[in-house]
């Protein structure tokens, strides 16, 4: 990747991340298929969304998105109905791709996907769509690079994905693709739910270093007990 572009971004999202976030609603559609759904989002983590509709069947189509993280704290996005459902059906089933831009001040050695959802489950859920939000780790397929493990890795819906086997390092960018999403839409009632994502990084020194002192201290203590 062109150094001089990573520098410009990282200069980019320092300056916009001291302007105050404001709430911005993105309109899941377009001149193929209308969701009747919205993602809700601050605008200083995530930018550019769009959408590519399809014109028929469940899968309703692709959003891609920019997230920029300018810290270790997770970042939240709601899905929302418009109105409340006229009939019981499949509901909101969309893939995500994402480029992820990590300007945390840390490398990550893990990543977190998990779904948030308060609504009651919804009956018409099974074991492959679970009746609440969720993600399809398995479907698109989930590529998040440089993580090499996604758990779990089946095609059944969860509500955490947790991704590892690699090192995010600080100031890169990624794209990440084929997180796919799914919430059951039933008769008279509006059931948003939130995407939220969370960095994992490195621990600093001084945490491994009273952990590993913990460790000692335990071991020591079962010696002396035996």
């Amino acid at each position: 990747m062109n150094h001089l572009f990573v520098l410009w971004l990282a200069v980019f999202f320092a300056v916009a991340g001291s302007v105050r976030a404001a709430q911005q609603t993105f309109l899941i559609q377009d001149g193929v298929r209308t969701t009747g759904w919205a993602m809700v989002y601050e605008d200083t983590e995530v930018s550019g969304p769009s959408f590519i509709g399809t014109a028929s069947g469940t899968f309703q189509g692709t959003m891609s998105m920019l997230k920029t993280f300018s810290n270790m704290a997770p970042i939240a996005v709601e899905f929302i109905e418009l109105a409340p459902a006229t009939s019981d059906n499949f509901g909101l089933r969309i893939n995500i791709n994402e480029t992820v831009f990590n300007s945390s001040g840390q490398d990550w050695v893990a990543f977190r996907l998990e779904t948030i959802d308060t609504n009651s489950l919804s009956p018409q859920g099974g074991s492959f769509h679970p009746g609440y939000g969720h993600i399809h780790p398995g479907l698109g397929p989930l590529t998040a690079p440089p993580f090499a493990n996604v758990n779990p890795s089946s095609n059944t819906g969860v509500s955490n994905v947790y991704l590892s086997g690699g090192v995010f390092v600080d100031t890169t960018l990624q794209l990440w693709t084929g997180i796919a999403l799914h919430q059951y839409e039933d008769l008279d009632l509006q059931r948003p739910f939130i995407l939220l994502e969370t960095p994992i990084g490195v621990p600093e020194p001084s945490v491994l270093c009273l952990a590993t002192a913990g460790i000692a201290g335990l071991a020591l203590a079962r010696h002396r007990r035996s």
